[in-house]
């Protein structure tokens, strides 16, 4: 009589591992789902929150700009055109700054006051 009660565990058992087995599989599908969609949306807001942080900045920017008198900016525009001249592609450290305001001071004197 043991060795029918065994058997009766046995068939019993392989429906509850089964079954187990496919309440696993489907939890982690719906996490990893979950996980992917959470990393999605992490994805694109970090994209958007700095698209509109750009935006802003622009915008911040532009607005200086136009408090600036203008005498005043068309001096900063010529000083940055003679940088650039000067040195293409790269900022001057503060001994090439004040080297370089100096010669600019004697070219445009009107705009190094």
């Amino acid at each position: 009589m043991a060795s029918s009660g065994d058997g009766l565990r046995s068939k019993g058992l392989l429906p509850a591992v089964g079954f187990g087995a496919a309440v696993y599989i489907v939890t982690g599908a719906i996490s990893l789902s979950t996980l992917g969609m959470v990393g999605a949306g992490a994805g694109i807001g970090y994209g958007v929150g700095s698209w509109v942080l750009d935006k802003l900045r622009e915008r911040n920017k532009s607005k200086l700009m136009d408090k600036i008198p203008p005498a005043t900016r068309l001096a900063l525009q010529r000083w940055q055109a003679f940088l650039a001249q000067r040195l293409p592609g790269r900022q001057p450290n503060p001994s090439e700054a004040e080297a370089l305001f100096a010669e600019f001071s004697q070219v445009e004197p009107a705009n190094a006051e």
